[in-house]
């Protein structure tokens, strides 16, 4: 009986600190992989964010320098200054901005 008692004891011990184990790792793990899903989530958006945000600067400053040149070059071709482009208004300019404004 004293046997047949300590050797339950020692299943109940061992499967006792087993469960409580293997619990442990179960919770241990699903946390660290929730906050390593998370942080490459949050590493992921930043660095698209960031790309993405680089390629938008680009392209709108691409645009702006294209769009001075051309209204620079419309009015350099027809062989005057023109205060009107077709995008900007420049009569209200004087002196040496309007001269600098112009330059572009």
């Amino acid at each position: 009986d004293l046997i047949a008692i300590s050797i339950a004891n020692l299943i109940a011990y061992v499967s006792a600190d087993l469960i409580a184990i293997s619990s442990a790792d179960f919770i241990a793990n699903s946390t660290a992989n929730l906050i390593a899903n998370s942080m490459a989530h949050a590493i992921t958006y930043c660095i698209t964010y960031s790309i993405a945000n680089s390629i938008a600067n680009s392209i709108a400053y691409f645009v702006a320098h294209r769009i001075a040149y051309f209204c620079w070059m419309c009015r350099w071709y027809r062989g005057r200054i023109d205060d009107q482009c077709w995008f900007m208004d420049l009569r209200h300019l004087q002196g040496p901005e309007r001269h600098r404004v112009l330059r572009i």
